[in-house]
């Protein structure tokens, strides 16, 4: 007994465009990367990042400029807290070292002074419009 060769004749009854296989993988996924692709790109445009700013130069030149600020206030041993309240306060305190609290002069020999006013900037790292508007 002999088989019968394979018909490789057969034809659908119905037309190409009406296969899932066609509407799933050859016009389906494509049109959905292409959908996807433009969502990103809008995306992305909103979103945009401030990270490197125009005069990225001269803040790398900048960075380790003046530290003489941050060198006093850990030779003099000052440390702060800072505080958010429930109602959106925000309360800074100021520690002295005990010793010169006690003494009424700090480590170098400076009077000790409470200031009457504390200005405090704070700014986003890298989010522009996190910046506060009075500062650049």
């Amino acid at each position: 007994m002999s088989t019968p060769p394979p018909n490789f004749k057969h034809q659908d009854k119905q037309p190409w465009y009406k296969n899932y296989m066609v509407v799933i993988f050859v016009i389906g996924m494509p049109a959905a990367v292409v959908i996807a692709c433009i969502w990103f790109v809008y995306y992305s445009y909103q979103i945009r990042d401030s990270v490197v700013r125009d005069d990225w130069y001269m803040d790398g030149k900048t960075l380790y400029h003046d530290v003489s600020r941050d060198k006093l206030t850990y030779d003099l041993d000052l440390h702060g807290q800072m505080q958010f309240a429930e109602n959106g306060d925000i309360v800074f305190y100021l520690n002295y070292p005990e010793q010169s609290v006690q003494s009424g002069k700090l480590l170098n020999g400076t009077p000790l002074t409470y200031p009457d006013t504390l200005e405090l900037s704070i700014s986003h790292a890298t989010d522009i419009k996190k910046r506060p508007r009075c500062c650049p």
